[in-house]
């Protein structure tokens, strides 16, 4: 009798892993945007995934399944800007269902992050991904998180001060009331610190060999969803400064 042929099957890819939190919510973060995040992600190393698309899952529950195409565009995306600007920034994905985009630098370490509400409203438009993590590069490159934390040392001298004369005055719940509102005004980057981020990040994306008008893309789709976080707030101003460069530059 013949003995029956083996069969040299490839085992199959499974279609779908599961990806679970890289690394909860930072205690103490930074920038007060990255607080909305329970959990991160690193696209670099979801893009090695050998599936079709991966689950991610936060400490509770699964939160997103995204296509392993995803994680491998914005990883190589990601390494094209940091080029462009000169900063080796650790990207990140939060799990914040609100579209935001956030850097900072922990322990000196540049680190740029997306949300999962980013990734919805922005699908696989990759020029305006390009965009916006030049635009956050460009904080980095510029210190913007520099001046606001020297913004918000003056400011909180100021409370200080104010409220120790409130308190002399019986007024310790109007003080307190100053001290919240402070931390809300400094929190955010100034409107001319936004300006030279959005330039520069349109200069960034273009010499990474992306167009450069996805960052008009990225402002008009922030627009069609209604509403977008303090922290990046778009605007006709915004919109007209882009037009106007890129005109200038003819691209």
């Amino acid at each position: 009798m013949a003995r029956p042929r083996k069969m040299n099957r490839r085992p199959r890819r499974p279609r779908t892993v599961r990806a679970a939190v890289l690394f909860s919510a930072l205690a103490a973060a930074p920038v007060p945007a990255a607080a909305q995040c329970e959990a991160f992600w690193q696209p670099r190393l979801l893009a090695q995934a050998e599936s079709a698309q991966v689950e991610l899952r936060d400490n509770r529950r699964a939160a997103a399944t995204i296509p392993t195409r995803w994680f491998i565009a914005v990883s190589h995306i990601n390494k094209r800007i940091n080029a462009a600007s000169g900063v080796d920034a650790q990207f990140l994905l939060c799990s914040s269902t609100e579209p935001n985009a956030f850097a900072w630098r922990s322990d000196g370490a540049p680190v740029v992050a997306l949300t999962l509400g980013m990734y919805r409203l922005l699908g696989d438009d990759w020029h305006a991904y390009a965009a916006i993590l030049g635009h956050e590069n460009a904080h980095l490159a510029r210190r913007h998180g520099n001046k606001r934390q020297q913004r918000e040392a003056v400011s909180a001298l100021g409370q200080l001060l104010g409220g120790a004369l409130l308190a002399n005055a019986g007024g310790a719940l109007v003080a307190e009331s100053l001290s919240i509102g402070g931390r809300a005004i400094t929190s955010s980057y100034s409107r001319e610190e936004e300006h030279e981020a959005d330039l520069d990040g349109m200069h960034y994306a273009q010499a990474a060999g992306f167009d450069p008008r996805g960052a008009l893309s990225f402002h008009a789709k922030v627009k069609s969803a209604g509403h977008f976080l303090g922290s990046h707030p778009s605007s006709a101003d915004r919109m007209r400064r882009l037009r106007a460069e890129l005109k200038r530059k003819g691209w």
